[in-house]
């Protein structure tokens, strides 16, 4: 993944969730912040040069993220626009800047570029940037419009410009005041006239009572010193009285900083009879062993099990239609949880200790999914196949009303998948370039649902990418296979019934074997001459190719000896042999299975005498390839010769050859 979109995806989760309805958005970020959010992560770059990667150094520099912005609104919007890192870059480098020292645009333009220089060379020139930052304010105003189309189910704008600052002061207005000072303000506000609805708010009243109040030693330095130096009351202001408004819509009766995030997910079984079932899942979180999560429709219920790593969940729980649709947020007294609104397409991946497909963040190849989509996301979702490489299915409905499944999805070309979500996107998904154990080839349970159930003899290979030097690779706390790559094959192995594990330091691949059922006995059947058999079943080889022969010398294939469509597909690297059970027709006289090297093997059924008539043109190409074989030595081959001279006979007759 991208470093840009790395952290477009970590500000928006931060910054503009679901979890923020009806909050203010206080979007600051700062030195210690950035570092808080990038948390070291391996294979991500810092905010300023994720974000210098992405600009025109040459032209505009901002462009590329107007570019962005233009492809984002051809989407459904369901995400905040593309422009989050470069607006936090721009706030990152406001309160980089020693207010009370200098003032003005200048410094400004001298951070902005310190923040913006590229992970080589040297900082960009502060005019390029300040003569291109009107692509910045266009940023800041379609995020304005974006956070009013969704009516404050993702926060509630404070990013504003005043006179003297049209441009700059976007960022400046948001690096004032941090997260943590809104529960700080909150009291603040409740104990002044602002708490009051219908009462007109003085801006110099508020900020003079601000600087007086007792409290005032619990706000963050940052907006001490604001208020202390005064410099920024014209930016300032507005602000409080933003979040003066805000104390009118929500009652932070539990800080959100005290409560503990529950992941309520998406699942689905598939039932035999019914078809895809949707519920939900929530893995348990450490230390909250049960909840009552209250919300306007009634309450939620978690509770933990010993040995077990999800909850149980019982008490009111959302339509999953409704939910997707909508949105969903609930709070208990330990946990809050969120559902984000406006979802079209839902990832989901088999997740063996929750015993059903579960929905997921990542997308990767070699794994295999289950689309739950709506009618809007279908053809965003046909667009993203074609371009993945894969084809397009059949969706198949689900308990949800106006959902529909895709199974059977599976990525094979991490290129194709990538160039997908840069030409597509799937909204909370990303992609994550495969270096997990996967599995190939194996005797399937099922083809279509059960990807990773395997039957006892029929073990897959575990294809293992290459690790760090001296680590290994793991089957069951057993050593698989050290730091090399490799193609393992699980078979030979006495792997019991049951599940097993391959465990990586790059992931886990869990599958599990089956014994197979126990083979339905069926009477031998003598292959001397037979009479009244038409309900009873002889056993033929699947190898080959088998023909019944009637008495008047036309044929019929056999059925059920060919090799079934699903035993190339399933890819079982398994010796093909073995019998099948065929009933027998009426008029059946002989059957014969040509195997390998064109070898006949005949069999007689029924003491029937020829009685050949005009024979097409099948018929006779057929008995061309059989009437050398004398089946010398069998205790048929006297019947046997009589039917290859009614052939021979048949053929000598004149226009035999035009029926």
């Amino acid at each position: 993944m991208r470093s840009y979109d790395w952290w477009q995806t970590r500000l928006a989760d931060e910054f503009f969730g679901p979890d923020k309805n009806g909050t203010p958005v206080l979007f600051f970020i700062d030195k210690q912040e950035q570092e808080r959010l990038h948390n070291g992560t391996i294979g991500i770059e810092a905010l300023g040069p994720a974000v210098s990667a992405e600009l025109d150094w040459r032209k505009n520099p901002f462009w590329p993220i107007l570019d962005r912005i233009t492809r984002w609104r051809r989407t459904g919007q369901e995400d905040p626009p593309p422009c989050l890192p470069l607006l936090a870059a721009c706030v990152l480098a406001a309160t980089e800047v020693q207010r009370a020292a200098q003032a003005g645009a200048p410094p400004y333009y001298v951070r902005l570029a310190e923040v913006l220089k590229p992970s080589y060379g040297s900082a960009p020139n502060e005019d390029f940037l300040k003569n291109g930052y009107e692509d910045v304010v266009e940023c800041w105003d379609n995020l304005s419009k974006w956070l009013s189309v969704q009516g404050g189910s993702r926060g509630l704008n404070t990013a504003h410009a005043t006179k003297g600052r049209e441009r700059i002061g976007y960022a400046q207005s948001q690096a004032l005041v941090r997260a943590s000072d809104r529960d700080a303000l909150t009291a603040f506000f409740r104990l002044t006239d602002t708490s009051k609805r219908n009462v007109p708010i003085s801006e110099p009243k508020l900020l003079r009572d601000l600087r007086m109040w007792s409290g005032k030693k619990s706000l963050s330095p940052r907006l001490r010193e604001a208020l202390d130096t005064r410099a920024d009351d014209v930016l300032l202001g507005p602000l409080l009285v933003s979040l003066v408004g805000s104390t009118h819509i929500t009652t932070p009766l539990t800080s959100r900083e005290t409560l503990k995030e529950l992941k309520l997910r998406l699942a689905a079984d598939e039932d035999p009879v019914d078809g895809w079932q949707l519920h939900w899942h929530a893995a348990t979180v450490e230390g909250i062993s049960a909840d009552m999560l209250k919300y306007s429709q009634g309450e939620l219920t978690v509770k933990a099990q010993d040995g077990y790593t999800s909850y149980i969940l019982s008490g009111r729980l959302p339509d999953p239609a409704l939910a997707l649709s909508h949105g969903f947020s609930a709070r208990g007294s330990a946990l809050r949880v969120s559902i984000s609104a406006g979802r079209h397409v839902i990832a989901l991946r088999e997740d063996f200790v929750a015993g059903a497909w579960v929905e997921v963040s990542e997308l990767t190849t070699f794994e295999p999914y289950v689309f739950i989509i709506d009618r809007s996301g279908e053809q965003r979702m046909q667009t993203f196949l074609h371009h993945a490489g894969l084809p397009w299915g059949t969706p198949q409905e689900t308990s949800a009303d106006g959902w529909y499944a895709l199974p059977q999805v599976e990525f094979a070309d991490d290129g194709l998948l990538g160039r997908a979500f840069n030409v597509v996107g799937l909204s909370g998904t990303s992609h994550t370039p495969s270096r997990r154990p996967r599995l190939d080839g194996g005797l399937r349970v099922r083809l279509d649902s059960e990807r990773s159930n395997y039957l006892v003899g029929g073990e897959p290979d575990a294809i293992l990418p290459a690790l760090p030097a001296g680590m290994a690779t793991l089957l069951d706390e057993s050593p698989l296979a050290g730091d090399l790559e490799a193609r393992i094959s699980l078979r030979g192995r006495d792997l019991k019934s049951g599940p097993h594990t391959i465990k990586s330091p790059n992931g886990d691949k869990s599958f599990e074997l089956h014994n197979p059922a126990e083979p339905r006995q069926l009477p031998e059947i003598d292959i001397t001459p037979l009479s009244g058999i038409s309900d009873q079943a002889i056993k033929v080889r699947v190898v080959g190719d088998s023909f019944f022969i009637r008495a008047d010398g036309t044929f019929i294939p056999v059925p059920g000896t060919r090799l079934p469509a699903w035993w190339t597909r399933r890819g079982t690297g398994l010796q093909v042999d073995g019998y099948a059970d065929i009933n027998v027709p009426d008029d059946a006289v002989w059957v014969v299975t040509t195997g390998e090297n064109d070898r006949n093997t005949i069999v007689l059924l029924r003491d029937i005498e020829p009685a050949f008539g005009h024979l097409g043109e099948p018929a006779r190409e057929y008995w061309t390839r059989l009437v050398l074989d004398q089946q010398s030595g069998t205790p048929h081959f006297k019947k046997w010769r009589r039917y290859r001279e009614e052939f021979f006979r048949r053929s000598m007759q004149p226009g035999a050859h035009h029926v």
